[in-house]
Order: structure tokens, then C-alpha cells, then sequence
């Protein structure tokens, strides 16, 4: 009797953890959570891997180089993911106006989400700049993977930031809103 008491206890007590749900990241947007159930939204089928790596836009006075890295299994409080952030560095005129790679801890540009399920190769996140007071939680940075289309030739990300409407006045952005980035060699 005394076996079967155990045995019911620890059931009682399993379920009463908490589960989690794995819900692929492509699926995130529009998904509909149910209470009580912890959801993590994980790169189950790698469609975040593409944008990894270094990029770089160039011009005669512009350099924007950006390093994007995958945070697994990132703890958000009510639901864990994973997600792209960065480090990255813009030059204009040759006067270096940002350089988050030397920074501890400083990642940026954080999560998001795919704008359509059925195509990974497009992906909005939220937009930061350091130093802008504004912060939003609004995505407003489009990425666009482009793959390679000839020998020779690199992966591509078209890069758009949102055009800002509305009030507050805009923030004081200085990295362009429009950029084809250049994957980087390894």
C-alpha cells in the first residue's frame, strides 16, 4: 500500500510542474497561447542560421559591419525563444560613430519575428540604436535573406529600417535605413 502511496505522490507531483510547449520560431507570429502553458519558440529547423555570421555594407564614406549571433532557449519571463542579436560597428567620414564589439554584454537589435511562416527568409526585429533614448517594441527593422544566386557570389541581407510615422518625432538614427549587407567569409 504504502508502494502505491509513493508512486501516486510523485505522479502528483510531475504533472504539477511546469511543461513547456515547443513551438517552431517560423510559427511564433499569430500564435494562439493557451494560459498556464510556458511556450518556448525555438529554431527547431534552423531557419535562423542564414542570418548568423558577419555582414558588411560599404560605401566611399559609409562602413557598417554587423555580426549577428543566435541566443538560444532566451528566458522572456511568461515564454523562452530563440533569437538573433548583434554587435556591430558604423563608420561615416571616417569618424567611427558606434562600436557595440568592444562592448561587455551590449547585444543588440533583439528577437522577432518571420513576417510570413511559409518564408523564412524574411524577418522583422526590433530596432535600437546606443545612445537613442527612444526605445520601442515595435519591430521596425526588415531583413531579407537573399542566397546565392551564381558561383562566387555571397549571400546577401536586404536591410530596411521602418520609415518612422507619427509622433513622438523621430529618434536621431544615424545608420542608413536602406543597405544591401555582404556576408563575410569565415
Amino acid at each position: 500500500m504504502k508502494k502505491y502511496l509513493l508512486i501516486l505522490t510523485l505522479l502528483g507531483l510531475t504533472s504539477c510542474g511546469t511543461a513547456q510547449t515547443i513551438v517552431p520560431i517560423e510559427n511564433e507570429k499569430g500564435f494562439q497561447e493557451e494560459d498556464g502553458v510556458t511556450y518556448y519558440y525555438k529554431d527547431v529547423n534552423g531557419a535562423l542560421a542564414k542570418f548568423t555570421g558577419t555582414w558588411k555594407y560599404e560605401t566611399s564614406t559609409e562602413t557598417f559591419q554587423i555580426t549577428f549571433y543566435l541566443i538560444a532557449d532566451k528566458n522572456r519571463g511568461s515564454y523562452s525563444e530563440d533569437r538573433l542579436e548583434s554587435k556591430f560597428k558604423y563608420i561615416k567620414n571616417g569618424v567611427e560613430i558606434y562600436n557595440t564589439y568592444q562592448e561587455i554584454n551590449s547585444l543588440t537589435f533583439f528577437g522577432g519575428f518571420f513576417s510570413e511562416p511559409n518564408d523564412t527568409n524574411k524577418i522583422k526585429m526590433s530596432y535600437h540604436e546606443p545612445g537613442v533614448a527612444y526605445k520601442s517594441r515595435y519591430k521596425r527593422l526588415k531583413l531579407e535573406y537573399v542566397p546565392v544566386t551564381s558561383i562566387g557570389q555571397m549571400p546577401t541581407i536586404i536591410w530596411q529600417r521602418d520609415v518612422w510615422q507619427g509622433s513622438p518625432t523621430p529618434p536621431p538614427y544615424q545608420i542608413p535605413k536602406n543597405m544591401t549587407l555582404v556576408k563575410q567569409p569565415l
